[in-house]
């Protein structure tokens, strides 16, 4: 596994050494975890989290999103 050096503050130092304690895993494994976690919550896009669905409805106006007449009186 490859190692990084990391700067931290005393107290974001002392942070994790008490996370890893109560957790009952490594410093290392406390630092990973925070890593997936930031990844996780990361916000993705209206595209990125119903891609799959877009394109699958057949039918309605085709130009709902550009044309000016069907967006008047939107958000009264």
């Amino acid at each position: 596994m490859p190692m990084m050096t990391i700067r931290l503050t005393r107290k974001e130092s002392a942070r994790v050494g008490r996370l890893a304690k109560k957790k009952r895993v490594s410093r290392s494994e406390v630092v990973r975890q925070g890593i997936a976690a930031l990844e996780r919550s990361e916000r993705r896009s209206a595209l990125d989290a119903m891609g799959d669905a877009v394109g699958v409805a057949k039918g309605g106006k085709r130009d709902l999103s550009t044309n000016p007449k069907h967006m008047a009186g939107f958000g009264r």
